[in-house]
């Protein structure tokens, strides 16, 4: 049965955490800032947060909804990659996933990484291969989550490739973790802008998603975020092409929730800011979601922002 899900919007909180939380590599104090993703640790309330700041770096922090949202910080965590600018990232086990949002300065590194529970990255370099080298700068990956039966990782990127003749329409990829194949699903976009694009990926079972789209509208200065939920149909016959192909379906979203002008969560007003990761809460009550606050770029100290919906169906 496919999933429907809705958001109780008067059981739903936000809280901002400090600009100032943060953490030291090698002797030098390390702004807290640049989230762009959310994920569950397995273990009691503690949540992982990555970072696309550099040195490349996740946080733990204990988080609990119910208590009105409460969430105090714990750690900091170093990558051994230090170079990757983090977008995405999903647990198995003691497998940690993250995608890269991809930098023109060194445009054939990989694009997503696999840590064991030493901290050891490695590669996966058998997506298709026109991801390498092709992508805008900044604009890779946004979107990885795993299904809930792990045993595969859905990655999106932001914007189309640069050689696309149809920007409006963006691949969500498929990739088995049991034999490294690749299956290619073609999404058609929403936005107003056409300036940012998906910037999260939350599965809800082996074959739906919900999508995260972002915009940023210049004229009005505001965020526009919205939540689509998507069901994976037939995918692409071929995975090197940029476009469907005559006959390939494309999916068109379905829009569950929209962060309104208006919007007021527990009764508070509530002004969405740059959104960039979701997760669900284990027991499966609340969808939470973080901001990236840019680590305060043009003087701006924008606390980042934790947002949690309260879950009414799924």
């Amino acid at each position: 049965m496919d999933a429907q899900v809705s958001f109780d919007t008067e059981h739903s909180f936000f809280i901002e955490i400090p600009f100032d939380t943060s953490g030291v590599f090698e002797g030098q104090e390390k702004p807290f800032g640049g989230i762009s993703a959310i994920t569950y640790s397995g273990h009691e309330s503690d949540y992982y947060l990555l970072s696309d700041g550099l040195p490349a770096r996740y946080y733990t922090f204990s988080i609990d909804p119910i208590k009105s949202l409460s969430i105090v910080y714990k750690d900091v965590y170093y990558l051994a990659e230090s170079q990757i600018r983090g977008e995405g990232m999903a647990l198995s086990g003691s497998s940690m996933f993250v995608s890269d949002e991809r930098d023109i300065d060194n445009v054939e590194k990989t694009l997503v990484w696999q840590a064991d529970a030493s901290g050891k990255l490695q590669n996966i370099k058998d997506l298709p291969v026109r991801y390498y080298g092709e992508m805008y700068d900044n604009s890779g990956f946004e979107g990885l989550t795993i299904s809930p039966d792990h045993k595969k990782l859905f990655l999106a990127m932001e914007r189309a490739l640069p050689t696309s003749g149809c920007r409006s329409i963006l691949p969500i990829l498929e990739y088995s973790l049991a034999d490294h194949s690749t299956k290619t699903y073609w999404y058609q976009m929403q936005w107003n802008t056409k300036g940012n694009g998906i910037s999260s990926l939350v599965a809800l079972s082996d074959y739906e998603l919900l999508v995260i789209e972002r915009d940023y509208l210049k004229a009005e200065d505001r965020n526009e975020v919205n939540i689509y939920k998507i069901t994976l149909i037939e995918a692409s016959k071929n995975n090197d092409s940029d476009c469907p192909q005559s006959g390939e379906p494309v999916l068109v979203p379905e829009k569950i929730f929209s962060f309104s002008q208006d919007l007021k969560l527990g009764g508070q007003p509530y002004k969405v800011n740059n959104i960039e990761g979701a997760t669900f809460t284990p027991d499966g009550q609340y969808l939470l979601l973080v901001s990236d606050n840019n680590f305060g770029n043009k003087g701006n100290r924008t606390p980042t922002q934790l947002v949690a919906l309260k879950v009414t169906k799924f």
